[in-house]
C-alpha cells in the first residue's frame, strides 16, 4: 500500500505543481486589478496622471476602463488594502504586473505538454533517494519563490520587492543660474580656506551630467587632532536612512552623541576593512548608495575630534568638469 500510495503521489505531482502556477498567476492579475481599481477609487486618479509616454494603446483602453470602475464606485475606497501609491505607479508597474501574469499564463497553457514535462523530470529528481531532503528543499523552494512572485503573496519573512523606478517625473537637480543673493556670496567666497571640500566631489560621476548650472549637494567631513580633513559620509553608520534618525534641524542634528559613536564605530571597522565582524569584500553592502571611501589610511577613531556638515554649490559645464561656487558648514558635531 505504501508504494502504491507513494507512486500515485508521484504521478499526480507535476500536474499539481502545474496548477499551483496557474493558481498564482490568476492570483497576481486579481491583485493587480484590484490593486488599480481601489487606488483609482481611493484617490480619484485621473486618466492622464496615470497614462504616459510609455504605456500603449491597448494598455491606455485598459487603464481607462479600469479607473472608471474606480469612479463609478467609490465605496471601494474603503477596501483599498494597500499603502499610498502614486497614479504612475499604476499605469507602470501593477499594469504590467497583471500583463506579464496573463502572458505567463498563456504560456502556460499553450506550452502545456513541454511545462508538464519539465515538472515532471523536476519532481523525477528531487525524489531520489540519494540526498533526498536536500532535493526535496530545492523543489518545494522553487516553487516557493515562483508562487510568491506571481501572486505578490506577503508571507512576513517574505517580501515581494519595492517595484523601483525611473525618475521620469523627477526634475533636474542643475539650475541655470544663482539668485543674486547667492551670486554675493560666491563672488566673497575664497575656495583657498577650504581646500577640502574639493574632495566631496564625485567626480567620475561628472560626466553623466549634460547639463551646465549649479548643482547643490552635502558634504560630510572627519576632523582629525592631527590637523587632517577628510571625506566621510553616512555609509559609516550601517544604518538604512540614517536622515530618519539623525533629523537635521536647521544647524543641530538630532541624536549627535549616537551619531558619533556610530561613525567612530564604523570608521575603526572600515580602517580594519570590515563591515561589522566580516571581511568588507564579502560584507552585506550598505542599503543606501554611497561614495565609496577607502578609510584603510585613515587615523583611528580615537583621533576624530569633530564631524562637519557642508552644502556645497557646484559648478558644472556639462562636459565632464566641475568647479565649487561656495559653500557652508551648516552643522558641526564635536566629541
Amino acid at each position: 500500500m505504501a508504494r502504491s500510495s507513494t507512486f500515485s503521489l508521484r504521478s499526480i505531482l507535476p500536474t499539481l505543481l502545474y496548477l499551483l502556477l496557474i493558481a498564482g498567476a490568476v492570483v497576481g492579475i486579481y491583485a493587480s486589478v484590484a490593486t488599480i481599481i481601489l487606488k483609482s477609487a481611493r484617490h480619484q486618479f485621473h486618466i492622464d496622471q496615470i497614462v504616459g509616454y510609455y504605456n500603449w494603446a491597448f494598455e491606455v483602453w485598459l487603464l481607462e476602463r479600469m479607473v472608471q470602475v474606480g469612479k463609478d464606485f467609490p465605496e471601494l475606497a474603503d477596501y483599498s488594502w494597500h499603502n499610498a501609491t502614486t497614479p504612475q505607479n499604476c499605469g507602470m508597474y501593477y499594469l504590467r504586473y497583471f500583463e506579464f501574469n496573463c502572458l505567463f499564463i498563456v504560456a502556460l497553457l499553450a506550452f502545456r505538454r513541454r511545462v508538464l514535462r519539465c515538472l515532471d523530470d523536476f519532481v523525477e529528481w528531487a525524489l531520489q533517494p540519494d540526498c533526498k531532503t536536500a532535493r526535496l528543499s530545492v523543489l518545494v523552494s522553487v516553487i516557493f519563490v515562483l508562487v510568491a512572485f506571481e501572486s505578490k503573496f506577503l508571507l512576513g519573512f517574505w517580501y515581494p520587492g519595492i517595484h523601483g523606478w525611473t525618475y521620469h517625473y523627477y526634475p533636474s537637480g542643475v539650475r541655470q543660474s544663482l539668485s543674486p543673493q547667492e551670486m554675493r556670496v560666491a563672488n566673497s567666497f575664497n575656495i583657498a580656506q577650504y581646500p577640502f571640500l574639493v574632495e566631496a566631489v564625485n567626480k567620475k560621476n561628472l560626466k553623466y551630467v549634460k547639463r551646465a548650472g549649479f548643482i547643490t549637494g552635502k558634504g560630510m567631513f572627519l576632523h582629525f587632532k592631527n590637523g587632517e580633513i577628510l571625506p566621510g559620509n553616512m555609509e559609516l553608520t550601517d544604518i538604512p536612512f540614517p536622515q530618519f534618525i539623525f533629523h537635521e534641524r536647521g544647524n543641530q542634528i538630532d541624536e549627535a552623541d549616537v551619531l558619533m559613536k556610530a561613525v567612530m564605530l564604523g570608521l575603526d571597522n572600515r580602517r580594519q576593512n570590515r563591515r561589522f565582524l566580516l571581511p568588507l569584500q564579502m560584507s552585506y553592502s550598505n542599503h543606501n548608495p554611497y561614495t565609496r571611501i577607502s578609510y584603510l589610511r585613515y587615523p583611528s577613531a580615537a583621533e576624530l575630534q569633530k564631524i562637519s556638515m557642508w552644502r556645497i554649490v557646484l559648478y558644472v559645464n556639462g562636459q565632464g568638469s566641475a568647479k565649487i561656487a561656495y559653500g557652508w558648514n551648516y552643522a558641526s558635531i564635536e566629541r
